[in-house]
């Protein structure tokens, strides 16, 4: 079913920062080239991705778009590729649309569908009669994709940005893997906060058997944290402690302080949750 209601949410995720008018550019765009009687909120969910870091940028937007209304249109802008042949494309998974450029960015969004329940349709984004009237080859945030954005929000249907093409065309990037035994956990690193707090790809329905077995070891590099605390303020000030984030994931943090600094930690970086000691 198309979503053509004409209020909308538009979310931005970039790697521009904001000491530069790049953001501020998108929303102009978007602003301008809405069709009465449309309204929108326009919503950073974050413009402090790493430079070129598609990963990240992938991680955070399928954490944050569940939490937005049915409806809201999500514009990601980490594009190394810019100007190359690489696509737009745009997204629906029935309850919001995705637009960006096919190098992986939605790899999250499109794995965590279910086709029987959340079904996605995929379509590039060729049609010019939305784009600004000059292209750049180094902005398509502000040239193709704010512009898209905006005749969505106004009432356009997705099917008016071009063809539909098949899911299994887009660029899926390899994610990291763990492997779950019945006394064992192995997962890794695949984010780290601002705080300093190791985001792992461990989330509690894999860890939560082990912990029914018996006690609990999390060992990252030379170090073992007994247990899993409730809180940060669980553990003594300084104290490195092993929790489940605010979205079940297990976390690794220091109160009070940086993990990634106390522990010289990187994504990437191996976690092993265990039911006994490392022999």
């Amino acid at each position: 079913m198309a979503i053509t209601t004409n209020c909308r949410t538009i979310t931005l995720t970039t790697d521009f920062g904001t000491d530069d008018e790049y953001v501020a550019v998108m929303k102009g765009v978007i602003l301008s080239r809405l069709s009465p009687p449309a309204t929108v909120q326009l919503i950073d969910i974050c413009h402090t991705i790493p430079a070129q870091d598609i990963h990240c940028a992938s991680w955070l937007l399928a954490r944050a778009c569940r939490y937005f209304p049915k409806g809201t249109v999500h514009v990601a802008v980490i594009d190394p590729g810019v100007g190359s042949d690489r696509r737009v494309i745009a997204i629906t998974n029935q309850q919001h649309i995705f637009i960006g450029p096919d190098n992986g960015v939605f790899t999250r969004i499109l794995q965590s569908a279910s086709p029987r329940t959340d079904p996605v349709r995929v379509y590039q984004v060729t049609n010019k009669k939305l784009f600004l009237p000059q292209i750049s080859t180094t902005f398509h945030g502000r040239d193709i994709m704010a512009p898209v954005a905006a005749a969505l929000a106004s009432g356009t249907p997705l099917s008016m940005v071009g063809s539909e093409i098949e899911l299994s065309s887009c660029t899926i990037l390899p994610l990291p893997q763990k492997e779950l035994r019945a006394d064992s956990a192995v997962g890794e690193i695949v984010h780290i906060d601002r705080f300093g707090n190791l985001c792992t790809n461990l989330t509690a329905d894999d860890v939560q058997p082990l912990q029914d077995k018996g006690s609990l070891k999390i060992h990252l590099g030379n170090t073992t944290i007994n247990g899993l605390s409730g809180s940060y303020s669980a553990a003594p000030e300084g104290n490195v402690l092993a929790h489940f984030d605010s979205h079940f994931h297990l976390e690794i943090a220091v109160n009070g302080g940086s993990a990634r600094k106390l522990l010289s930690a990187n994504t990437g970086d191996t976690i092993y949750v265990s039911l006994s000691d490392l022999k």
